[in-house]
């Protein structure tokens, strides 16, 4: 179980550092996040791409978020959220929602965000990643959220605040 949310964190992070960074950049050993104990106990760790640190900013029982920044504020911003929900409580992975459960959790984006992009992707193990993105406004972003257990896994990718320039980049 705490293998199968490491994997899925670490999966979500790369395939969102693929997205944004065009170079190769070499990803440090895993650093612990917090512990999640709802559920079961869940201790989180992920992998930080080269030149970036991890700040804590909510870490209790049944929710962790942390930002990932880079030392070159070129660079983008990284937000990564794992709570409990218990309206998908009996949910394994997001592959096992239905149609209108799909619909659900994209008009929830469409409600904050009439123009966002919403796409479907799979992490190398097969989870379903709904990825929601926004590339028309101001601020762009990456959204990918996925389920795993009854817990929400978003993980947030911006362009950096001081940034001149306000897009993401492939």
């Amino acid at each position: 179980m705490k293998k199968m949310l490491a994997i899925l964190l670490s999966l979500a992070m790369a395939l969102a550092c693929a997205g944004a960074f065009a170079e190769d950049y070499e990803v440090s050993d895993k650093v612990a996040i917090g512990t999640i104990s709802i559920n079961g106990a869940f201790t989180l760790k992920c992998g930080l791409p080269e030149g970036y640190t991890i700040t804590p900013i909510t870490a209790d029982r049944d929710q962790i978020t942390a930002m990932l920044a880079s030392e070159d504020d070129t660079k983008p911003v990284m937000v990564l959220s794992v709570a409990f929900d218990e309206a998908y409580a009996d949910v394994e992975r997001m592959n096992d929602l239905d149609e209108e459960a799909f619909a659900v959790l994209e008009q929830s984006f469409i409600d904050m965000d009439p123009t966002v992009e919403i796409s479907y992707g799979d992490t190398g193990l097969g989870t379903r990643l709904l990825i929601a993105m926004q590339t028309a406004g101001e601020q762009d972003y990456i959204d990918f959220l996925s389920i795993y257990k009854g817990y929400l896994v978003e993980f947030v990718l911006v362009a950096p605040m001081n940034a001149e320039d306000r897009n993401l980049t492939e």
